[in-house]
């Protein structure tokens, strides 16, 4: 094989492969339905144990649990990369 023609093919192949488009990343559909995005960027989530046993909780405790929290600084990097659209 000619010198000249395996270099236009080496070429050729490093061309197609910087075109090569990589799949789209997709959002974790589990966590989109859990949380939304507010306004300044932060995310709110819901609290748990929310589901029974409320004799066992105090008035307080059920009235915080009903309200929306915030996802935590600490967690907020490795949820977002899981919300990429």
């Amino acid at each position: 094989m000619d010198i000249s023609i395996y270099c236009e093919r080496r070429n050729l192949q490093s061309i197609l492969q910087a075109t090569r488009i990589m799949p789209k990343m997709k959002s974790h559909r589990g966590l989109a339905k859990r949380v939304k995005k507010t306004g300044t960027g932060k995310l709110k989530r819901h609290h748990a144990y929310t589901s029974h046993r409320f004799h066992g909780k105090t008035k307080d405790q059920r009235r915080h649990l009903a309200k929306a929290g915030m996802v935590s600084k600490s967690d907020m990097k490795r949820i977002k990369e899981m919300l990429v659209k």
